[in-house]
């Protein structure tokens, strides 16, 4: 825990290929880092703050390893444009990307089944959503709070009417069904 925190001379990050967690604080306030933030495979979880401001301005990928994502993370990186979500993560805690406003489209793995209150709520600049899922994943009222509910959501050929119907997705109004979308050979790979 706290193992550079603070550390302003960093101005990037390569994480070793066997590491498997990244503890409480370990690289907050490290804010002079730029670049993509690229979560190794070998990593199964982030602890709380373990990323928070920091300045990084690329993309953030996380591990497919990673089946839980829990709560923040990755609070207030302001300037990550893009996140890759891959197959394999399940499950995204409360606030774990709150403080992402720059991201213009989501891609959510077919193995999504629960995205809790504000994880993604200031996504402001969406300008599309995908999802893999073939049963609408668990949200919140405020998992995508200040989310155009007006952008397009593309979902798997046969699930309008779940997703319609699903509470909290029914408050998007322009779901569309694509080929492709949810099926195995679809990479899943999430980008924002």
């Amino acid at each position: 825990e706290w193992a550079f925190y603070g550390c302003r001379k960093f101005t990037s990050l390569t994480l070793s290929e066997s590491l498997t967690y990244i503890e409480e604080h370990t690289f907050d306030e490290c804010d002079n880092m730029r670049g993509d933030l690229i979560i190794p495979e070998s990593v199964l979880d982030i602890a709380s703050c373990g990323f928070s401001h920091c300045a990084f301005d690329g993309t953030l990928r996380l591990s497919p390893n990673m089946v839980y994502v829990y709560g923040d993370p990755f609070f207030e990186l302001f300037n990550i444009t893009a996140i890759e979500i891959p197959e394999g993560v399940s499950y995204i805690d409360w606030m774990a990307f709150d403080f992402l406003t720059k991201p213009t489209e989501l891609e959510l793995p077919s193995t999504m089944i629960s995205i809790e209150d504000l994880a993604f709520r200031n996504l402001r600049n969406l300008k599309q959503m995908t999802v893999n899922a073939s049963t609408p994943p668990f949200i919140c009222d405020e998992t995508f709070q200040y989310v155009n509910h007006g952008i397009p959501v593309y979902i798997p050929v046969g699930t309008l009417e779940a997703y319609q119907n699903a509470p909290n997705w029914s408050e998007f109004t322009n779901f569309i069904e694509l080929a492709g979308v949810g099926v195995a050979e679809h990479e899943g790979t999430a980008a924002v």
